[in-house]
């Protein structure tokens, strides 16, 4: 009886090892993950992988119930993200520059400021001038006094005015053919008086001269009666004048006898250099007559 306890008791012995060592099967835990997948004991974990946006996520991987672990299925390639939108772009810093002016007879060309820097265009178009005609009035006076003569005759056969073209343009001349010394420059200074010498109608815009046409110039005095011409009995004056529609410019000028006539001994003839003052007057308003012009406006 002895004997069959002691064989029972190793019996026992000998299934509880054997239980013990069947219990002990590989845990899931000591093997090694697959790539990234985590261990799946006690059902399979999914690696969820990266952020997929739309894309589709992995099939899972199956694992065992007891313990080994299985790879999870691959990871589908990460869907691209969907492009962050741009940034709006950043406004640009308004030009704290001064809007450049550019003055052009009287219409402003304006510049906005750009960028970090205001920058302003300061040439401007100038305006078209209105078309139209206008009039022209030349008047002749004379200033100071001489000794070469005591009558210098200054008639003219012609007045003239230069466009921007070049083309001259032809004023009416005024001239008392029945006096005996024509327009008198020694008179007209003595009385300080302006004489009517030419007047015409001109298209608007501007002139850049004036140009009178003298048959020649006539000296009486204690030399006796002599004619000078001037060169090709011309005198060019060059002077711009504004001529503007419906508008009377006056054109003033007045000549200085002791600085144009002198008497040359060596010579024993007179001597002709022209010194003119030019004044412009805007929408004259012209009246008196022809040997005594008078002139007021501008």
């Amino acid at each position: 009886m002895a004997r069959t306890d002691l064989m029972l008791s190793a019996l026992c012995a000998i299934a509880l090892l054997a239980f013990a060592a069947c219990a002990q099967g590989t845990a899931p835990g000591d093997q090694a993950s697959p790539g990234d997948g985590l261990g799946a004991g006690n059902g399979t974990v999914i690696d969820t992988g990266g952020y997929g946006g739309s894309g589709t996520p992995p099939d899972a991987g199956v694992g065992t119930v007891n313990g080994s672990s299985v790879m999870n299925a691959t990871n589908a390639t990460d869907a691209t993200a969907p492009a962050v939108p741009s940034a709006p772009a950043a406004n640009g810093t308004l030009g704290n520059g001064t809007h450049g002016t550019g003055a052009a007879n009287g219409t402003f060309a304006t510049g906005a400021g750009t960028g970090s820097a205001g920058t302003g265009a300061g040439t401007g178009t100038p305006p078209a001038m209105p078309s139209g005609k206008g009039t022209v009035v030349l008047g002749i006076a004379a200033s100071g006094t001489t000794t070469a003569a005591d009558i210098i005759s200054f008639p003219l056969s012609s007045a003239q005015v230069r466009g921007p073209s070049g083309d001259w343009t032809d004023l009416k001349v005024y001239e008392d053919h029945l006096a005996a010394d024509p327009r008198d420059l020694v008179a007209i200074g003595r009385e300080g008086r302006t004489e009517l010498a030419a007047r015409g109608d001109a298209e608007s815009g501007t002139y850049d001269a004036i140009r009178l046409v003298v048959p020649s110039v006539r000296f009486k005095g204690v030399h006796g009666t002599r004619e000078v011409s001037l060169p090709m009995n011309q005198l060019t004056i060059q002077r711009s004048v504004t001529v503007r529609p419906g508008e009377t410019t006056a054109v003033l000028l007045t000549v200085s006898l002791n600085g144009s006539f002198a008497f040359s001994l060596p010579k024993n003839d007179y001597v002709i250099t022209p010194a003119v003052d030019v004044r412009v007057v805007q929408d004259a308003q012209v009246g008196g007559n022809q040997t005594g012009m008078l002139v007021s406006g501008g």
